[in-house]
C-alpha cells in the first residue's frame, strides 16, 4: 500500500460502515496509485470469500463405522470397571 491509509478506514469500507468523509479519503488514496486500487480489490475478494468450516464430526458414528469395517465390537466399562 503506497501513500499509507489506516487499516481502520479499510475495515470500515469493507464492512460497509464508511462515512462520506471516509469515502472521500479512500477515493483520494485510490487515485494516488493504481497499486492501491489493486490492493483494495484483493482485499475485497478475501473479505467476500465465505468462511468454510469442515462439518462437525460425530464421534460415536465414526467409531460405529470403524467397528463395522473392522468386524469388532468395543466394550464399554461402567464407573466400577464392569463391562456393559
Amino acid at each position: 500500500m503506497k501513500n499509507n491509509i489506516s487499516w481502520e478506514l479499510l475495515l470500515k469500507y469493507l464492512s460497509g460502515e464508511c462515512s462520506s468523509e471516509d469515502g472521500d479519503e479512500l477515493e483520494a488514496w485510490l487515485d494516488k496509485d493504481p497499486e492501491n486500487r489493486r490492493m483494495l480489490e484483493v482485499m475485497e475478494k478475501i473479505w467476500d470469500t465465505p468462511e468454510r468450516r469442515p462439518p462437525a464430526s460425530d464421534e460415536d458414528k465414526a467409531w460405529a463405522i470403524v467397528e463395522k469395517k473392522a468386524g469388532i465390537t468395543f466394550s464399554v466399562l461402567d464407573q466400577k470397571g464392569m463391562l456393559v
